[in-house]
């Protein structure tokens, strides 16, 4: 295969066409993606830059790509395919008997809120829980722990668990993580402290299917969502936004339409960290198309800031530095 081929075939073939052909595609090129289960289309298909990406399972590549993955056949097969597609210019008897294997759902598992309630008993004695306090005093920080069911792990000496507890009550996991009880950051050397309560206690055959942080307290109010990326965040946002439900995502891969289905109907804000606002606002878009009935905006508190990571918490914080 010569570069002046692929080149040509990747100038001749409109991914739009290709994928059409081959999925149901939405007119501003949103589709259910065929490479992993989901109910709510999370591939986008981009015809001015003649790619794919999925939100739901990180897919993404050109036209050569998607067919290669599609149709299960190597780089030279996918190319071939798509020669004969141009020449041809009808994808549909080629197609037609190509059936993909469903892909099999696994239940999702759940861990037993006893332990939960154990772990959350001695929330105040973490290094994240120090932090907080020094910040916001025992009261206020005593009362975001409970509301967001925060606990004690043994796993690293003062580490945190944020427990993730879907809309059915039913906890999902827990995150446990590792902070300086002085500077309230991650720690990070000599390696990311960040690990998994069903990981930690071994679970055979469990299946985590992440839910947000703070999804539990959707329950019984209408209030504005606000959804930020850590869980940290979400904390002391809420203390000092009380009038709003404040959810973490984890990471913006996280954000797909299927875990926002407990979201339908509501006003939700995006909070990007500095750097990252390009890759929300894209989300944003993607979500308001698949889901008209729910309306996802990206705040632009932090938009003129340029310092990579900086985000609502940090603004928080140095704000009330200001005023002391």
């Amino acid at each position: 295969m010569q570069s002046s081929q692929l080149k040509y075939i990747k100038e001749k073939a409109d991914i739009l066409q290709v994928v059409k052909s081959l999925i149901p595609l939405t007119a501003k090129g949103y589709a259910q993606c065929p490479f992993h289960t989901e109910k709510s289309g999370s591939l986008k298909v981009d015809g001015k830059k003649q790619i794919f990406k999925c939100f739901g399972c990180g897919a993404s590549g050109d036209v050569i790509d998607f067919v290669m993955r599609y149709k299960n056949i190597t780089y030279k097969e996918a190319f071939n395919w798509i020669a004969d597609f141009c020449r041809i210019g009808d994808f549909k008897d080629q197609a037609k008997d190509f059936v993909p294997e469903p892909v099999k759902e696994l239940p999702v598992s759940y861990i037993k809120s006893e332990l939960m309630i154990a772990c959350r008993e001695k929330s105040n004695i973490n290094n994240f829980s120090t932090w907080l306090r020094k910040h916001f005093g025992d009261r206020k920080a005593a009362m975001a722990l409970a509301t967001y069911n925060v606990g004690t792990s043994k796993h690293w000496p003062g580490a945190v668990v944020f427990w993730q507890v879907d809309t059915e009550s039913n906890v999902r996991s827990g995150k446990i993580m590792l902070y300086d009880p002085e500077t309230g950051k991650r720690v990070k050397e000599p390696y990311n402290h960040i690990n998994w309560v069903h990981k930690v206690l071994d679970l055979v055959n469990f299946n985590l299917k992440q839910c947000f942080f703070g999804e539990h307290l959707l329950n019984g109010n209408k209030k504005r969502v606000c959804i930020v990326e850590s869980e940290k965040t979400a904390i002391v946002a809420s203390i000092v936004y009380p009038d709003q439900v404040w959810l973490a995502s984890g990471s913006l891969v996280n954000l797909t339409a299927e875990r926002c289905e407990v979201l339908k109907g509501r006003e939700i804000i995006l909070f990007p960290d500095v750097g990252a606002f390009p890759a929300w606002e894209e989300k944003a878009e993607y979500l308001n198309q698949v889901m008209p009935d729910t309306h996802f905006a990206v705040d632009k508190t932090l938009s003129g800031y340029t310092q990579k990571g900086y985000d609502l918490c940090d603004y928080i914080i140095d704000d009330l530095n200001h005023f002391k």
